[in-house]
């Protein structure tokens, strides 16, 4: 079970949590502005929200607490104008990918990470979808950060040259064929510790354009499936690794391993 935290009020009932057994809180970056109203939340949450969190969620961690916060990294700021400048030119985007790129999700986690490193905060990234990522978690886990990396079953295996591009519209994007190489190495190597699915089904008659769809694919019924086919079958992953990803390490993280 997590929390997410969109206030201050919610910051304080962080170590109330914690005593009912709620080891996690998230915080949702992207969700500012217009997508914040459409997650039923007008304010969002911003820079300071993190950094108050983050102190909390430390000050329990050196108590001895098993808390983390599960941060979902992107800078909805960046994505809001380049969204404006494709409406004030016309022009639809080849994919979700160029309309909410990289760069988003680079600068979110680079900035996650070093508030987490300046408060103490242990931290969960969620779904990365990037390369730059891999490099930005080893980089934080020489300084001692304890941070624990997870991508999803959609990220290994889709990319822009495979999907289409309306159909496949989720958030963070489905991003390029180099992006998959480099996170399944990173998955091998240990960096990357949890694949999951971030299911989020969405009915095919609210993905009628690229701008309107709902973002949200499905994952779940396809996890292992595709975990087998295209990691183990394809000599991307062991057997060993993938229960290791994809059940050990998650259930022991959230406190659902003996």
């Amino acid at each position: 079970m997590s929390a997410r935290i969109y206030s201050r009020e919610n910051i304080k009932q962080i170590r109330n949590l914690y005593d009912f057994g709620i080891i996690n809180v998230k915080l949702l970056l992207p969700y500012k502005g217009g997508e914040a109203v459409w997650k039923g939340r007008v304010g969002g949450i911003d820079d300071g929200i993190i950094y108050l969190t983050f102190k909390e969620v430390g000050r329990l961690a050196k108590e001895g607490c098993k808390a983390f916060v599960r941060v979902h990294c992107e800078n909805a700021e960046i994505f809001f104008k380049i969204k404006a400048e494709f409406l004030e030119e016309g022009i639809e985007p080849a994919s979700w990918n160029d309309a909410r790129p990289r760069v988003c999700e680079a600068e979110a986690m680079r900035k996650c990470l070093y508030l987490a490193e300046v408060t103490e905060c242990p931290i969960y990234v969620v779904h990365m979808t990037i390369k730059e990522g891999v490099e930005l978690i080893n980089k934080a886990r020489a300084k001692g950060v304890n941070v624990v990396s997870e991508t999803c079953v959609q990220y290994l295996t889709l990319n822009t040259d495979n999907v289409d591009p309306v159909l496949s519209k989720v958030n963070p994007p489905i991003r390029e064929p180099e992006d998959n190489i480099a996170l399944w190495e990173a998955l091998n190597a240990g960096i990357i510790d949890v694949v999951a699915t971030d299911h989020a089904p969405v009915p095919k008659d609210l993905k009628k354009n690229l701008w309107d769809a709902t973002p949200g694919i499905p994952g779940a019924e396809m996890f292992l499936p595709l975990m087998l086919s295209e990691g183990v079958n394809k000599g991307k992953i062991s057997l060993e690794r993938l229960v290791d990803v994809c059940c050990y390490r998650p259930a022991r993280q959230f406190g659902l391993a003996p």
